[in-house]
């Protein structure tokens, strides 16, 4: 979905750094592409809600480092790390959804809370966060796959 954002804040002189979890193809895309990335690791535990809980920790944990050592402006994108840790070290985070938060209401509760703001369509639904949306007519995948891009 950033694919196209990246050059273009790249081209006027921006520094972008993706974190990028393994799934499906997505670091063969950044290398495609060129993009500076590091890979984290995203395991979740098979012990219930403490694996859950531990889980995020880690992940959480691997996000501060990376924040502490690139120093971003911004963080963007739609795992719950950025927002905490965007939280916790006074960042703007924006999380970028496309779907209810009623229908990922873990997710939105986890993470939604500690986000600046969240860009979504404007049919989408952000349950108790809707003062955090920022709504836009279009859906994701035209970011993307707009013909314009």
């Amino acid at each position: 979905m950033f694919k196209n954002s990246i050059s273009k804040l790249k081209d006027k002189g921006h520094e972008v750094l993706s974190i990028i979890r393994p799934k499906d193809v997505l670091e063969q895309l950044c290398i495609n592409s060129k993009f500076q990335y590091i890979r984290i690791e995203d395991r979740p535990s098979k012990f219930g809600m403490l694996g859950l809980a531990w889980s995020l920790f880690k992940k959480d944990y691997q996000v501060l480092k990376i924040v502490n050592n690139f120093k971003p402006d911004l963080l963007l994108g739609s795992d719950g790390s950025l927002a905490r840790v965007g939280f916790l070290k006074r960042i703007p985070s924006f999380e970028f959804s496309e779907d209810d938060a009623e229908a990922i209401k873990l997710y939105a509760i986890l993470s939604f809370p500690f986000y600046t703001n969240i860009v979504t369509p404007v049919v989408t639904s952000c349950w108790l966060w809707n003062k955090k949306k920022i709504g836009y007519n279009s859906y994701h995948e035209l970011a993307y796959l707009h013909p314009n891009q």
